[in-house]
């Protein structure tokens, strides 16, 4: 009877095992896929190579499941359940910005705040938060950095430093000091809530308007329960490339959705 009873009990601890009950599932299954919504096909830069190119950095590093939509389309409350992070490649500068902006009906701006407010991510790359200067201020909140009307310039595209300000935050523990060449904004536009992790010098000797002095490039606030992240690097998709530039981009749009920084990988964007 005893010899019975073991063996029936090693059945069910055997059935038991077979329906993953009985060992820590997480050391074996794969973490799911953060789930990035890209907004694209309008800016006054080049998206129409930049936004691919986001799209493929952030693939290659096996984190993150990438789809694209053209606003106000797809950001309605039941779509945007479906993803972890907004990405924005998108703004309304240039001929035709009031159309484009008022095409965001009162429900999609509701929409797109509580998503962020309601403990989601919401990113940012360089000129993405560029819009909605007269009617929707709230939007700054959000997207955090932005072309300061009558403020903000810039010269030409050349090399220089960007500092990690910030090395105890998740986002940018362990990074290093980095060269790129790109447009440097001066005295960009940042909402006075966002804590700067990441600046760049300004050479007055390496462009006209320089302040000679570190000006803001990666900036992070929280919103609500959201987490927002913005970079004013990566004009072109040729600048996208440069290795630092790619590591603070799956970095943000990590630390964004989840609140940390899994690792520090860079993907191969050849």
């Amino acid at each position: 009877m005893k010899h019975l009873q073991n063996c029936l009990l090693l059945s069910i601890v055997s059935l038991l095992s077979l329906v993953g009950f009985g060992r820590d599932a997480s050391a074996e299954d794969p973490v799911a896929p953060i789930r990035v919504l890209i907004l694209t096909g309008r800016n006054n830069h080049n998206w129409k190579a930049t936004t691919p190119m986001l799209q493929k950095v952030l693939r290659a590093s096996g984190k993150f499941q990438v789809d694209t939509t053209v606003p106000p389309q797809g950001l309605t409350r039941e779509n945007l359940n479906n993803y972890d992070v907004i990405l924005s490649d998108w703004n309304s500068w240039g001929g035709g910005s009031q159309e484009a902006e008022a095409a965001w009906t009162a429900e999609t701006r509701r929409a797109y705040l509580d998503f962020v407010r309601g403990g989601k991510g919401h990113v940012t790359v360089h000129a993405g938060g560029s819009s909605f200067y007269k009617d929707w201020p709230e939007y700054r909140n959000v997207s955090l950095a932005y072309w300061n009307l009558g403020v903000t310039g810039h010269g030409r595209q050349h090399e220089f430093k960007v500092r990690i300000d910030k090395p105890d935050h998740p986002l940018t523990a362990g990074l290093e000091e980095f060269t790129i060449r790109d447009e440097l904004w001066n005295k960009p536009g940042v909402v006075q809530q966002a804590t700067v992790l990441a600046s760049a010098y300004s050479d007055k000797q390496q462009e006209p308007g320089g302040t000679n002095q570190w000006e803001p490039s990666v900036v992070t606030a929280t919103y609500g329960r959201g987490r927002c992240f913005a970079t004013l690097l990566g004009h072109d998709a040729k600048i996208m490339e440069n290795e630092g530039f790619q590591q603070l981009l799956i970095r943000g749009v990590q630390w964004a959705a989840t609140g940390k920084v899994v690792s520090a990988v860079t993907p191969d964007a050849e």
